[in-house]
């Protein structure tokens, strides 16, 4: 998948997406948190290694889901 397909994908998928993040930012707990990175990973069909290092990498930073999925997209996009 492109970078422009999953961002195109992404906001196809915005309502759902507000509906998890809470809209921009961070959410305020950390099953919310897992919800959105699960997310992120189940939207870019990431397999389970790839999910494990994506937990690593964003881990502690009180990202969202736009933030954590730019970040994925930096790590595994094309």
């Amino acid at each position: 998948m492109t970078r422009s397909h999953s961002i195109m994908f992404l906001t196809i998928l915005a309502g759902a997406v507000d509906l998890l993040a809470g809209g921009e930012g961070t959410p305020g707990n950390n099953q919310a948190q897992n919800k959105q990175s699960k997310a992120v990973v189940k939207a870019l069909g990431l397999n389970k290694d790839q999910a494990q290092e994506l937990h690593m990498e964003i881990s502690r930073q009180g990202l969202g889901y736009h933030e954590i999925m730019e970040r994925a997209l930096d790590m595994f996009g094309d």
